[in-house]
């Protein structure tokens, strides 16, 4: 039992390192890609963890798809940050509130988008406006709806669009559409993943043992650090 409580400690102060490693490399980073896809790594390093606790099939792991997983993440952060609020005094703010309403104005970070483009059928701009509308009422203080739980996983939902679209080759270097993408996706997570990290570092700090957070995909491997069997 003890080995299991130390792997657990162990991943989950790993997990803060990792994230915040690539937090700090993106502020040096020497082009808008870079520093995007430095600052989706490090939201990548703090909610990566395996499917369906850790068990794997033959062809993988199986469980939740990727988006959501980050949903799930985003709504126990935002549990864990009742007391402060910090994240709804972030996303209302000024700044990140701008770079939010121009990222949600883009179609071409909008899957449904895609979909529809690749089955050549009608968007449903209807259904474009409703989901930007519900964000927009979720940032703006005041709203009765206001609550980063609404807001955040659809704002990431967008931004893993546009990670996928530089990942996999979807857009030109230094050419194309997404500058401004780019641009209002790094704002918001350059204000939003600190406060996240230290939000988990405090929850981690109060409970160390904690399978919260779930397991990483990549564990440190050594002689010293495994998983219990």
């Amino acid at each position: 039992m003890s080995g299991e409580i130390w792997t657990i400690r162990t991943e989950n102060d790993d997990r803060v390192r990792r994230a915040r490693s690539w937090l700090k490399k993106s502020k040096r980073a020497h082009s808008d890609v870079e520093r995007f896809l430095y600052l989706w790594i490090s939201f990548n390093a703090a909610y990566g963890q395996t499917a369906d606790n850790g068990r794997f099939g033959a062809e993988g792991p199986r469980g939740p798809c990727e988006t959501e997983i980050q949903e799930k993440f985003l709504h126990k952060i935002c549990e864990r940050d009742r007391p402060t609020r910090r994240l709804q005094a972030i996303v209302t703010g000024k700044e990140c509130a701008r770079a939010i309403r121009g990222l949600m104005k883009n179609e071409f970070i909008y899957e449904p988008y895609w979909d529809c483009v690749r089955a050549k059928s009608p968007f449903d701009a209807g259904k474009f406006a409703e989901e930007n509308g519900g964000v927009e009422r979720a940032i703006t203080p005041g709203s009765l709806d206001l609550d980063p739980r609404q807001a955040l996983p659809r704002i990431f939902r967008r931004l893993y669009t546009l990670r996928n679209q530089i990942v996999h080759g979807g857009v030109t270097v230094r050419n194309g559409w997404g500058r401004k993408q780019l641009r209002d996706g790094s704002r918001i997570m350059e204000k939003v993943i600190p406060a996240v990290l230290n939000i988990m570092k405090r929850d981690i700090a109060n409970e160390p043992s904690s399978e919260r957070w779930g397991h990483l995909r990549y564990p440190r491997h050594n002689s010293s650090h495994r998983r219990p069997e």
